[in-house]
């Protein structure tokens, strides 16, 4: 293995950090060898077509530097920009819906799904199938007793849940469902979850799927981990800090959506960070809804 540093100045990331407003200090701990670990994987599908669905497999040659922690992913979550090579031929699958890339194995993602593929145990819900790496990383887990994946896209199921239900058995359930409509109407409690079923990692994204799927997790899931939120997250609290400057000073409390509409009537001015945090932790909790008044 090889690991290569980003190539920015701690002056220029610090100002980077500063512009989407991080607080400046040392960067998050990330254990590089246990990472690598991550990406000696062997998924074992084949590759092929169904419908609107496609599934691609090429690899990449040895030794080739490949980015893990991107500089935006360095800038949003707080870790050093990191690259890696490997000594073998990575396999790099890809999957399309209507000829439209919506995943991929590269190692920038599969560190974005390693964060919360390490919190998984008991029994699990993951929301959304894609190529399924997360399944099979979650069932190689001596912890983890039963996967549960809702995947409302019969294609996916047919092509790449299929191959996993041989591999894995009675362990693995897939439901063809929409998630927001499964997790509104079941009676099943898990003790993690992993959702993942956006391609954004921006404020619009935590606003019409985070947001409304942690409220209808918070009863039925101990604990839930959401694809990419720490990015959403960084970008959420630099904009409503901005927009409460600017309502503060136009006297003005109309957001540019309905959350942040609701998040301007109902916070306090007078302390806006508290407001912002109290905003995106305990989303769906009785005390968040009673002070958010969400419908």
């Amino acid at each position: 293995m090889k690991i290569m540093e980003g190539d920015m100045s701690n002056d220029q990331l610090d100002m980077l950090k500063y512009m989407h407003g991080m607080k400046i200090g040392k960067w998050k701990d990330l254990d590089a060898q246990k990472l690598y670990e991550d990406f000696k994987f062997n998924l074992k599908l084949k590759p092929g077509k169904v419908g609107d669905v496609e599934l691609k497999l090429d690899y990449i040659e040895p030794m080739k530097p490949l980015t893990v922690v991107s500089m935006r992913d360095a800038i949003y979550m707080g870790y050093s920009p990191l690259k890696m090579a490997f000594p073998w031929r990575y396999p790099m699958y890809t999957y399309f819906i209507d000829d439209c890339l919506t995943m991929s194995t590269s190692p920038q993602e599969i560190f974005l799904l390693h964060i919360g593929i390490k919190e998984m145990k008991g029994k699990v819900l993951i929301g959304g199938l894609g190529i399924g790496y997360v399944v099979s990383k979650v069932l190689e887990k001596d912890n983890v007793d039963k996967v549960i994946v809702v995947e409302k896209n019969k294609n996916i199921i047919k092509l790449i849940g299929n191959q996993y239900k041989k591999i894995y058995g009675d362990r693995l359930e897939i439901v063809n469902e929409d998630l927001f409509k499964y997790l509104k109407n079941t009676k099943e409690k898990f003790d993690t979850a992993h959702l993942d079923i956006w391609n954004g990692t921006n404020e619009a994204t935590f606003y019409d799927y985070v947001l409304p799927l942690r409220r209808l997790a918070y009863k039925k899931i101990k604990k839930t981990y959401c694809w990419a939120e720490e990015q959403m997250i960084s970008q959420i609290q630099n904009s409503l800090m901005c927009m409460m400057v600017h309502c503060e000073k136009e006297n003005n409390r109309k957001g540019w959506n309905k959350a942040t509409s609701i998040f301007l009537k109902n916070c306090d001015f007078n302390n806006k960070e508290k407001s912002i945090k109290d905003f995106i932790t305990g989303i769906g909790s009785s005390k968040w809804e009673k002070k958010w008044k969400f419908e």
